[in-house]
């Protein structure tokens, strides 16, 4: 079984984010020898194959892997080193996109930093000023202040990076409140989600408004903790965790709601993909979901083009396309126990179609397939669930 057969373009998307990836996390001395086999690899690929498919796609595969390499660069390491470009005090105007508190007499902000010493920019980091400099800030506010900045410890490195956060502001001083503001886009759907969430608290209960905000909406601020135990010691606490699964069941039941109302598949199809969109945008196109609605909204375009569904081209189109408008989400985990159990899946459906055995009994048939599933989707991502 060969999940790439016939398929060039993901096995090209696949080397490619693995490239990226390995490109990103390594020290400079193994970036140059990836680097260096990246330049092997096409070499080989024009002087030595022979057949023509197999030229074709060493040769894109070799040119992937130098683009990554050199994307990998810029922006990893011009993008997120910025206190090494910025290594004595300067003045910071930016807008607040997170208030928490970090411990009883400091809070911790996460500012979207537009200007640096007067010079435009895009940054995200994280400061942590008192509680009474940071008195009347809330989400949406534009400030300005001095600082130095700071990077994050090994162990917390990789995390903050997945997050797309560059660093930390040191010694906070002179905080000015600019602007109250709606913090753009992102601040109106976090506004929006807020809403919903009360919302449903009240024409719910407290409890139920809250797993319902957590279910539908990613909200799992309002969850008592006793409820958020009570999933961990059943041991579906990650129900609670917003992922392609949920968009996936939403979008089963939008679909079974359209036929119901005998709503042909092709606009049935278009509504799907809108309403799969906005979704995405209400709960903050969180990785995870954007995997599944990327996939979704590949394969309703397909259909609705008239061309043959296929999902592991879907799946790798995916992620390729959130690397490329968030780079940064190539390091989080929940990205990866994503795409990998999803390729599991894939792979699964790949081997029961080789294999097309069939069983006079419905129900074992259902059973066997439904744990040979899982199967493969736990084993696909064995290797991040041990580590």
């Amino acid at each position: 079984m060969n999940i790439f057969y016939k398929r060039p373009l993901s096995l090209i998307l696949c080397i490619g984010l693995g490239g990226f990836f390995l490109f990103s996390s390594t020290n400079t001395f193994t970036r140059v020898i990836l680097g260096a086999i990246a330049i092997l690899l096409y070499i080989i690929s024009r002087l030595i194959i022979k057949d023509n498919q197999k030229s074709f796609i060493g040769k894109a595969a070799a040119v992937v892997l130098l683009v990554v390499y050199l994307l990998s660069f810029l922006y990893f390491d011009m993008h997120f080193n910025i206190y090494d470009r910025y290594d004595d005090e300067v003045e910071v105007v930016g807008v607040v996109e997170e208030v928490s508190s970090s411990s009883s007499y400091t809070m911790r902000l996460l500012v979207k930093i537009e200007k640096i010493n007067g010079k435009r920019v895009n940054y995200r980091v994280y400061a942590y000023p008192t509680k009474n400099d940071s008195a009347g800030i809330i989400e949406g506010t534009k400030i300005s202040f001095f600082t130095t900045f700071g990077g994050f410890s090994d162990e917390s490195r990789m995390y903050n990076i997945s997050n797309g956060i560059n660093a930390y502001a040191n010694d906070i001083r002179d905080i000015n409140i600019l602007e109250y503001t709606s913090g753009g886009i992102s601040g109106r759907l976090r506004h929006y989600r807020s809403y919903l969430s009360r919302y449903l608290t009240i024409l719910t209960d407290k409890d139920s408004g809250a797993l319902l905000s957590a279910l539908l909406l990613g909200e799992r601020d309002l969850l008592p903790s006793r409820l958020r135990l009570a999933f961990k010691r059943i041991g579906i606490s990650h129900i609670l965790a917003l992922s392609g699964m949920h968009l996936a069941i939403l979008s089963i039941g939008i679909g079974w709601l359209l036929t119901a109302l005998k709503i042909r598949k092709k606009p049935r199809l278009a509504i799907t993909t809108v309403i799969t969109f906005l979704y995405m945008a209400l709960t903050g196109f969180s990785v995870s979901v954007c995997r599944a609605g990327i996939m979704i909204i590949l394969s309703s375009l397909l259909f609705l083009l008239q061309h043959q569904r296929d999902s592991m081209t879907s799946l790798s189109v995916a992620v390729a396309v959130i690397c490329i408008f968030t780079p940064y989400a190539i390091f989080d985990i929940s990205l990866w126990l994503s795409a990998l159990a999803t390729l599991g899946i894939i792979a699964f459906t790949e081997y029961s179609t080789a294999e097309n055995k069939k069983s006079s009994n419905r129900v074992i048939k259902y059973v066997k397939s439904s744990f040979v599933t899982s199967m493969f989707a736990v084993s696909a991502t064995m290797l991040i669930s041990i580590s």
